[in-house]
């Protein structure tokens, strides 16, 4: 069948088929790789020059592994085509310009996040509808949360030499055990000597799926300014502590308060909040006391990749960082760019350490400021161990404690979800008759303030997926009871209530 019409509006689109089931819906299975993508460019104005776009596919099946064992379920997820390590190597010189077209042409909604730098969001849709923004209502992010069947025109600039990375933030989606198929090749260039002993490389061997590798050259005679002398010394421990979660370890980062450094097996659920100034020069030393290899990634930070915390890819060329081993330590170097709200989290086997605990939030103040916990509250939004049915925890726990707030008074509101594969309905509520959804100002994504189209007074409502942080403004003139709803937004039932009582 031939099929003829006139592109009139310009935009980001796909297109699907089926051979089996209701064609309105994307296929999987059999139809996964039954698409493709549609990109219509403005009449008169050609596309930037390289413009590159990256198709999200998603096979779900089964792989037998022994005729004993019940199947194996997988979801096979690639990038034009490719898993991780096969995945297209991306190469750029610091301070070009770099223009990609997103398309999820998947079943499954994927959390997309960029290593090192902030992206600009320039166009969200769907295979039928574009909506190309203004400028002015352009936002900066480092993670933006496309369902399924949605497309993202997005630009930025690399700033700093390295390897960085642009992948889902949804662990399922990209740790080995789940994506990659028992017994596949990974090929010589992507794996050490398995018969000299070596030991493996962490994030070619440690990651699958929905990755995309980036190399940033440095511009030709553009000198590299040196590392500035600290200003800021912080001590850290990543502790673990032996059958929290039943018969599993909980893991946690520490931060030393003092001379002395915490005890062997301090864990707090979740890790110490790091508070740093923006502009000052810090450096972290972090100290690995647990039984296994350890890398901590500086979410949202723009950093050197050499401290980005991703084992043997974080660096430059031959110089790159390795796990931190057990016993042993690393020393983190960087100054905050900006003020805002921002993670740390395990980049090492996420499945079981970040699902146990190893992360924590990492606020960024004004040089001139101070962080004032009686006005500013965060909510972090994690899981209850690596059970798959592990109940959700809210800043460390099943059942959070009330928030105490006063009438009259401006309160900060740092939304953070870091589960490892699950997406929140974030939801503010009046209580008894008034139990409808209450209303606060939005100011802040990632750490980047919103134009001011969109920093408003709206609904105190937002689906928030892994790796997304937003920040909003609430004040109450007068007494009242609320209660902050937190549901898994995948399975529908809540996760956590926590009573929020205005004074």
């Amino acid at each position: 069948r031939e099929i003829d019409f006139v592109a009139t509006v310009p935009g980001t689109f796909f297109y699907w088929g089926r051979t089996e089931g209701d064609r309105k819906y994307l296929g999987y299975n059999n139809d996964a790789g039954l698409h493709g993508a549609f990109i219509v460019d403005s009449a008169g104005a050609p596309p930037p020059r390289d413009e590159r776009v990256l198709v999200i596919s998603l096979w779900l099946g089964s792989q037998t592994l022994d005729s004993a064992a019940a199947p194996r379920r997988l979801e096979t997820i690639t990038v034009n085509g490719l898993s991780w390590p096969h995945t297209e190597r991306l190469t750029y010189t610091a301070g070009d310009s770099v223009h990609w077209r997103v398309i999820n042409a998947s079943v499954a909604p994927h959390p997309m996040h960029l290593h090192g730098f902030y992206y600009r969001v320039d166009a969200r849709g769907t295979a039928t509808s574009d909506t190309i923004y203004t400028p002015a209502n352009r936002r900066q992010v480092v993670t933006e949360f496309m369902t399924a069947g949605t497309t993202m025109r997005m630009s930025w600039v690399p700033s700093r030499a390295g390897n960085w990375l642009f992948h889902c933030h949804l662990i399922a989606h990209v740790d080995v055990s789940h994506v990659r198929l028992a017994g596949a090749g990974h090929g010589a260039e992507h794996m050490h000597d398995a018969t000299s002993g070596a030991r493996p490389n962490h994030a070619l061997s440690g990651m699958a799926g929905l990755v995309t590798g980036l190399h940033v050259l440095p511009r030709p005679g553009v000198m590299l300014a040196g590392e500035p002398k600290m200003r800021r010394h912080l001590r850290t421990f990543v502790d673990e502590r032996a059958n929290v979660f039943g018969d599993k370890p909980a893991y946690a980062m520490i931060l030393q308060q003092g001379d002395k450094a915490p005890a062997a097996d301090s864990v707090t659920l979740p890790g110490s909040t790091l508070v740093l100034k923006r502009d000052e020069p810090t450096e972290i030393t972090v100290h690995n006391r647990t039984r296994t290899p350890v890398t901590i990634h500086w979410h949202g930070i723009e950093l050197e990749s050499f401290y980005d915390g991703v084992g043997d890819w974080s660096g430059q060329g031959t110089r790159t960082a390795s796990p931190i081993a057990p016993g042993d330590s690393f020393v983190v170097r960087f100054t905050p760019d900006r003020a805002g709200t921002f993670i740390y989290h395990t980049h090492n086997e996420e499945g079981a350490q970040l699902a146990s605990g190893l992360y924590g939030g990492l606020l960024v103040v004004p040089p001139d400021g101070r962080y004032d916990g009686t006005t500013d509250r965060m909510f972090l939004l994690g899981a209850g161990g690596p059970s798959p049915d592990a109940t959700p925890f809210v800043n460390g726990s099943a059942t959070p404690a009330p928030v105490e707030l006063r009438a009259g008074t401006t309160y900060r509101l740092r939304l953070i979800n870091i589960s490892p594969s699950s997406i929140k309905r974030v939801r503010l509520l009046g209580e008894g008759a008034d139990s409808t959804v209450q209303v606060w100002r939005a100011f802040a994504k990632d750490g980047a303030q919103l134009p001011a189209q969109q920093a408003t007074m709206q609904p105190a409502q937002i689906v928030i997926g892994p790796g997304e942080t937003y920040d909003y403004e609430l004040t109450r003139d007068a007494p009242v009871g609320l209660t902050l709803e937190v549901t898994s937004y995948q399975k529908g039932r809540p996760v956590a209530l926590v009573p929020v009582r205005v004074q």
